[in-house]
């Protein structure tokens, strides 16, 4: 969050900010709490906390409403920031498993082709890799997630739009 930013955003008058004591009772009733979260990402990634925010929601699940609680912990990982999601009412860590190479692999067996490039949108839901390879006259992008391996889906074009 940008701290110094806040301070100089417009005020919505219109919409009632959320009551704090709803937040304080959904991270209360979660499993994982703000330090076991640090913990497991720790764990996880093997690298050093930057930051960790607690996120909470109310979702509709099997016609009942449920409280959600989702903690993101950012950690440093070879010097690089890592995402890593845990979700504080089942403890489900959720962060990158795939390296470049290994997306690259995924979308070569998806696409047989040269690979030009491959890039990571880590901020994403899920994390994902960008791989372009050139096949049979086109580009294709293969959007690979990261933390499964899945392809999620690939884009052919052509020279010309259309």
């Amino acid at each position: 969050m940008n701290h110094a930013a806040a301070g100089t955003a417009e005020v919505d008058f219109e919409t009632l900010p959320p009551d704090p004591s709803e937040g304080a009772q959904k991270l209360a009733a979660a499993k994982v709490t703000m330090p076991q979260a640090i913990e497991m990402a720790m764990k996880a990634s093997a690298g050093t906390v930057l930051s960790a925010v607690a996120m909470t929601n109310t979702d509709k699940a099997n016609n009942k409403m449920m409280d959600i609680v989702t903690y993101e912990v950012v950690c440093a990982v070879g010097g690089v920031p890592q995402r890593i999601m845990v979700d504080g009412m089942t403890g489900t860590i959720t962060c990158i498993k795939l390296s470049p190479l290994d997306a690259i692999v995924k979308a070569s067996a998806k696409v047989n082709g040269v690979v030009q490039s491959v890039s990571g949108d880590f901020g994403a839901n899920p994390p994902a890799y960008f791989v372009s390879l050139f096949a049979a006259g086109k580009i294709h992008t293969v959007v690979v997630n990261a933390t499964v391996g899945s392809i999620i889906s690939d884009t052919a074009r052509g020279q010309l739009p259309g």
